[in-house]
């Protein structure tokens, strides 16, 4: 498990362009990213990266994640997750469309 904080800025009508810092957890199991409530799971590379993608397209909301991670160890028990997220997505309702983005970077120890 691997708990980081997630620095963002977004571009949303509206909005704020800069999010405060979200912490979570990474779990990894058998040298894969697992993601909770049956999201599936990423494989690790042997240079400790892997790639999440996601598509959810229903009901008018359509939004697209990809977060790429690098795992690093660091002496014999240490190790360290960084990389980076973007995501955008549209909502339609009534006939009104609104769309954003948001991009940022992560990082967090073991």
């Amino acid at each position: 498990t691997y708990r980081v904080h997630f620095n963002m800025t977004c571009s949303i009508p509206y909005a704020p362009s800069a999010i405060p810092g979200v912490s979570d957890v990474i779990t990894v199991r058998g040298n894969k990213v697992v993601l909770p409530s049956g999201g599936g799971s990423y494989a690790i590379d042997s240079n400790g990266r892997t790639q999440m993608t996601y598509r959810v397209s229903e009901s008018g909301v359509s939004a697209y994640l990809v977060q790429s991670y690098q795992f690093t160890r660091s002496g014999t028990s240490g190790a360290s997750v960084s990389g980076t997220g973007n995501f955008t997505f549209t909502v339609s309702s009534g006939g009104v469309n609104l769309g954003g983005s948001c991009k940022g970077t992560f990082s967090g120890n073991r």
